[in-house]
């Protein structure tokens, strides 16, 4: 089928985060004769873009000054008006909130309207599908291009930052009535945040249909090898709610020998590694910083490990737990967001989010004197993400279910 996509990211592919919409672009390009990727954060010249399949082109929007912001007010009066009367008077939830937080809304309509316009400038396709990889400006274009033209339809995946209020800096998600309201679907990537979006807007309820994410199949992590030390490893992006710091402060009380190697940098960085200049002999301690994907992946396919650690404070559903899964590795996380939707009795250990030191040292212990170290459950580890997070079946459904059907 000859179609266009237009897709809308934070700022894939440029930048280096969003790394896993790498693993969901070849299969919309498979499937679209043409895919128009648009960040819809402005691109600094200093990013490079990473590589994207043939078929794909990238359109990018200047940013624009207050200034240029304001001069489109005039000709954007209604717009902004069934905008707000949508998002504001449609219900009661977070009235205030909103009000406190009105420049937010200004600014944001604004630039979403910027945005808009020059797809309807440079673009003409009848037979286009729109889709928003988060709940941000992009999925706000196309809430405005809606209003402006109603037969337009469009559906938007949501994830964490962009789902959950108490995550917000403002304390609400900016415009998520509006994107609701105008949305043929919202696809959450965890039941936790289906769950949670019908609980707070429950007459989109409907609307509201879990999707989860995927990572292709890039083999079996090897069984460990015959040393005298564990190797456990985590990665993320080192921010405060990552809770790092949890794991060494755990590993400052393990009487194992281990190996603790974090894959990823970040603000935390310095403090983690002062944190480990008190670990004890039998702990080794290795932090490589900032990796690509594709590095991740590499080290994954060549160097044994024994457990998967993530103690973050908050979530949507992590990709890194994805892809050590679907290694086989087996992983000790703790149960928030949709965290529990991938890391169960099959995969390994599901812990609180108010876990302390101490009880990860226990969990740690207790991991590697059971069986789930065993070849045995490393396989079930295996088939769990085959069976869920396999990206070639839940792209694929993905694509003909949502995509190929907002006709």
């Amino acid at each position: 089928m000859q179609r266009t996509l237009f897709f809308f990211t934070e700022l894939y592919p440029y930048g280096k985060g969003e790394s896993f919409i790498e693993n969901e672009i070849g299969y919309l390009c498979k499937e679209f004769s043409k895919v128009v990727i648009v960040p819809s954060q402005p691109v600094s010249h200093a990013d490079t873009m990473r590589e994207i399949p043939p078929n794909a082109s990238v359109y990018t929007v200047d940013d624009v000054s207050k200034t240029e912001l304001l001069l489109l007010l005039p000709n954007n009066v209604l717009t902004i008006i069934k905008a707000f009367t949508k998002e504001f008077f449609s219900t009661r939830e977070g009235f205030f909130r909103k009000i406190r937080n009105i420049k937010r809304y200004v600014s944001n309509i604004l630039r979403a309207i910027n945005l808009n316009s020059h797809l309807d400038q440079d673009f003409n396709d009848a037979d286009a599908c729109y889709y928003s990889y988060w709940m941000n400006n992009g999925a706000l274009a196309l809430s405005i291009r809606k209003i402006k033209n109603a037969d337009i339809e469009f559906i938007v995946r949501v994830h964490g930052y962009d789902l959950y209020n108490e995550r917000s800096e403002s304390g609400i998600v900016i415009f998520q009535q509006l994107n609701c309201y105008q949305a043929k679907y919202v696809l959450p990537v965890s039941d936790h945040g289906r769950k949670y979006l019908a609980n707070i807007k429950p007459a989109f309820s409907s609307k509201f249909i879990t999707s989860h994410l995927g990572v292709p199949d890039r083999g079996i992590n090897f069984n460990r090898s015959p040393t005298s030390e564990f190797v456990i490893v985590s990665c993320s992006f080192m921010h405060p709610i990552k809770r790092i710091h949890l794991i060494v402060e755990a590993l400052m009380q393990v009487k194992l020998n281990i190996k603790w190697i974090h894959l990823g940098g970040g603000p935390e960085m310095p403090r983690i590694k002062e944190l480990c200049r008190y670990l004890p002999k039998n702990i080794s301690a290795e932090l490589p910083g900032n990796l690509t994907n594709s590095e991740i992946i590499e080290f994954y396919q060549h160097n044994p490990v024994d457990l998967f650690i993530h103690l973050s404070e908050t979530e949507g559903i992590p990709v890194a737990i994805m892809e050590a899964v679907s290694f086989g590795i087996p992983v000790l996380a703790t149960d928030v967001g949709g965290v529990g939707e991938l890391v169960n009795e099959q995969t390994g250990i599901l812990v609180r989010e108010s876990i302390t030191p101490f009880e990860v040292v226990q969990e740690i212990t207790q991991f590697f004197s059971s069986d789930r170290i065993s070849p045995a459950f490393r396989a079930s580890v295996k088939k769990y993400w085959y069976n869920h997070f396999n990206a070639e079946l839940n792209y694929q459904a993905f694509i003909n279910e949502y995509l190929f059907d907002n006709d």
